[in-house]
């Protein structure tokens, strides 16, 4: 048997918990196994909060599509709303947990890799990266720190953001590779931090094998579909708004997920007296989002109009294409761009009456949402199946073994 090069990925979130960045670690990981030998260590089952019950447990170790997982102990919010303090325990108590576990199992490790948000994983893997000379994959799923500000969690210019870009600054001199979702993200923080290392984009993506369209059942009517988090990215109280000025009182808008404004939302449903046509799932298991999005009629991928999210594109609208499901996208730069370069569907303005238009024009032409979902499915298989994506991430990780290995051997000038 061949010997296995050995990854330990240090990541916030993992299967069974939801979110993009546990659907995204654990896709990259599983589609690795038979190449690398490869162990995630991740907190205690948490997110989203309070759908886990609180665990005083230290270690639990747990084998998931090959990967070796291993969960410790950190601080569970169990408030689905929870305070700043108590997010900061989670995160800071993880990380010290991560770090302490990796100085006792770092021996064997060839790459190390952390995914951020948040900002403390890579707490866990640079002293290693520092002082051991073991590379280290600095994953960046998104401009945390800016949207943090754009957002007012920190105050523009204050400690916490100048520490943190501080701190990021450090770590692009010592990471040996930089990952990023989107050609945007790597303009954003190469103006911000001037990075020398290489970078390289591993875009989202999706399983191109599990999403994929279904036989549908007899609808009740016309459904209008979120999957994900209801957070502040998303522009998802116009989408509601944009329900009251359809013409098509049919139409059944399903909110599969939660998050902090979910209760902002189903307000603001209540206030407009559609509370029947807009409808809460709560969070549901990944397997069962495929059915639910073959079974709806468009997809919708809001984000809000502002200048820190330009680059992101959401998991959701790879899975929507992926279930040839046309979509409507909500944003500007780079979700318009990708929106563009599948031809699946439209771009609205962060307006109620533009979203609602676009929802009535697709609802009239059954031909052409046909076409949109079959141009998406497409696109999706083309470029962004996960397992290709993996494959090619692990490629560009064994080329970077050797790089190290030929720079640590030279002798010194």
């Amino acid at each position: 048997m061949s010997h296995k090069n050995s990854l330990l990925v240090i990541s916030q979130a993992f299967p069974p918990e939801k979110g993009g960045n546990a659907s995204r670690i654990h896709d990259l990981t599983r589609f690795m196994t038979d190449e690398w030998d490869v162990t995630v260590v991740a907190p205690a089952k948490c997110y989203p909060h309070g759908e886990y019950d609180f665990t005083w447990q230290r270690h639990q170790r747990e084998n998931i599509d090959g990967v070796e997982v291993h969960r410790l102990w950190a601080w569970q919010p169990t408030d689905p709303d929870p305070s700043f303090v108590s997010r900061i325990a989670y995160y800071v108590t993880f990380a010290i947990h991560a770090f302490l576990w990796s100085a006792f199992n770092i021996r064997d490790t060839d790459v190390m890799m952390t995914s951020s948000p948040p900002l403390f994983t890579g707490f866990v893997a640079s002293p290693f990266a520092k002082v051991l000379d073991i590379p280290w994959v600095l994953d960046i799923r998104d401009v945390w720190i800016d949207v943090s500000v754009s957002f007012g969690f920190i105050s523009e210019g204050g400690l916490a953001e100048r520490l943190s870009k501080a701190y990021r600054k450090w770590e692009f001199g010592v990471a040996s590779l930089v990952t990023v979702t989107t050609a945007g993200t790597v303009d954003i923080l190469d103006d911000e931090y001037d990075i020398t290392a290489p970078v390289a984009v591993i875009p989202n993506g999706v399983d191109v094998d599990s999403f994929k369209p279904r036989d549908k059942s007899d609808p009740d009517g016309p459904v209008l579909i979120y999957t994900g988090t209801i957070g502040h990215a998303q522009a998802l109280e116009v989408c509601v708004e944009a329900i009251d000025n359809l013409t098509n009182p049919d139409l059944t808008f399903q909110i599969v997920g939660d998050g902090d404004l979910r209760e902002i939302l189903e307000q603001k449903a209540t206030d407009l007296g559609i509370e029947d046509r807009v409808e809460f799932t709560g969070f549901v298991s990944r397997e069962q989002v495929p059915g639910m999005l073959s079974q709806a009629t468009i997809g919708i991928a809001p984000i809000k109009t502002d200048d820190s999210l330009r680059y992101a594109v959401p998991t959701k609208l790879y899975e929507y294409m992926a279930c040839a499901l046309p979509v409507i996208a909500v944003g500007e730069g780079a979700i318009e761009q990708f929106v563009d370069a599948s031809d699946a569907g439209v771009v609205a303005e962060d307006d109620p009456e533009a979203i609602a238009a676009h929802i009535d024009t697709l609802l009239s032409d059954q031909e052409w949402r046909q076409e949109l979902g079959t141009n998406g499915r497409t696109h999706v298989v083309d470029h962004y199946d996960r397992q290709v994506i993996a494959l090619e991430f692990s490629d560009r990780l064994s080329t970077l073994i050797d790089q190290e290995s030929t720079r640590t051997d030279q002798p010194p000038a």
